[in-house]
């Protein structure tokens, strides 16, 4: 009874496989317009920090350095940091950065009274203090990898509320670092191509724009105070639509940020960002969801049920590897992300065992702290 359970069993998760590997070529082939016209409107550049004392000088540096100016060379943005409590001398460094930076402005968080707590707070005590429509968010912890950052975020808001671009980290040389390395590029590849064809559903928060009205007023929703961390994502449920939400590909507009540097740093931060899964759209959920289960099950019945399947089955599964795998090159070439064929392949079989461990805080947990 079972042997003939089986080869049922490996069609439905072939099925599954190929229908998302179909979607996934299609958006990736699907061509995108964007605005010609520079943006020269003045941005405010907000940044919360909590103890980013070693952090914040690179941060400032690379962003006096940005290619965004006026036509007699001032810089056309200011840049607002919220200190949110920090016990180290960010404060200190903040306050001496002034006298040299004259666009930036900083506050700290215990200052004002707000309904909304962890990064939220000071999060929205920047933006209302920001003198300009057009918003840009950075971490504390990054810098973007170009002095094109600014200019071509911007001109992305030209067309677009709401943007999101990629986050990425550095480069170490440890089996923790790979994965996230890998996780990371998939996660954009899901959120970009799935973008492309209308389905929105994430941004990330240390490298994302948008309009300050669409904001405030995202911030009345009942969904904005179910957890202290999630401005990216729920901003994204809450705010965005087919025509008003874009990602930003350009390889010169990402941010790179330092990777945890261990294992437990990175699962605690990965709990905050699947904690807001529950929150997603039902139809996201389910293509997520299923991705990732049928994802699973195809290496569960490459490693167990290879034996019991007949050929054609096999060179099926295999294929879609495959398939996939040049999927991520291709991806990967055009995004100026290099991580290899090795790792991967290393990715895809550790992702399936990553939601696995991972999914009670996708369906049921909420984690309570936002740094």
């Amino acid at each position: 009874m079972l042997t003939q359970f089986i080869p049922i069993f490996c069609a439905t998760v072939l099925i599954f496989q190929w229908a998302y590997e179909l979607l996934l070529w299609l958006a990736f082939v699907k061509k995108e317009k964007g605005s010609t016209l520079p943006n020269t409107a003045p941005i405010s550049i907000i940044s919360c920090a909590r103890n980013e004392a070693q952090n914040i000088p690179a941060l400032l540096q690379a962003l006096q350095s940005q290619d965004y100016s006026t036509s007699n060379k001032v810089l056309n943005f200011e840049v607002i940091i919220i200190d949110d409590g920090s016990t180290d001398t960010t404060w200190q460094i903040l306050e001496a950065a002034t006298h040299e930076f004259p666009e930036l402005r900083i506050f700290k968080s215990d200052a004002f009274d707000s309904p909304f707590k962890g990064k939220k707070k000071a999060l929205n005590i920047g933006v209302r203090q920001a003198q300009y429509d057009l918003i840009l968010c950075i971490d504390a912890d990054c810098i973007p990898i170009s002095n094109q950052w600014v200019s071509i975020m911007a001109n992305a808001l030209l067309d677009k509320e709401l943007i999101t671009g990629y986050g990425a980290y550095q480069k170490e040389k440890s089996w923790t670092n790979t994965l996230v390395q890998w996780e990371t590029m998939h996660s954009f590849l899901w959120y970009q191509l799935l973008a492309k064809l209308g389905v929105y559903y994430m941004a990330v928060g240390r490298n994302m724009g948008f309009h300050k009205a669409l904001f405030l007023e995202a911030c009345q929703h009942p969904l904005w105070q179910k957890l202290p961390y999630g401005d990216d994502d729920l901003l994204v449920r809450i705010a965005a639509t087919t025509k008003n939400f874009g990602v930003v590909s350009n390889p010169l507009s990402y941010t790179q940020s330092k990777a945890p540097m261990s294992f437990q740093q990175w699962t605690q931060q990965k709990k905050r960002h699947l904690s807001t899964g529950k929150y997603y759209r039902k139809k996201v959920q389910f293509l997520l969801g299923s991705y990732a289960l049928s994802q699973g099950l195809l290496w569960f019945c490459l490693l167990f049920l290879w034996s019991f399947c007949s050929s054609l089955s096999i060179t099926l599964l295999l294929g879609r590897l495959i398939t996939h795998l040049i999927l991520l090159s291709a991806f990967q070439k055009k995004q100026n992300i290099s991580i290899g064929l090795i790792k991967n392949l290393q990715g895809e079989f550790l992702w399936a065992i990553y939601n696995c461990i991972f999914a009670p805080y996708i369906f049921f947990k909420n984690y309570h702290s936002w740094k």
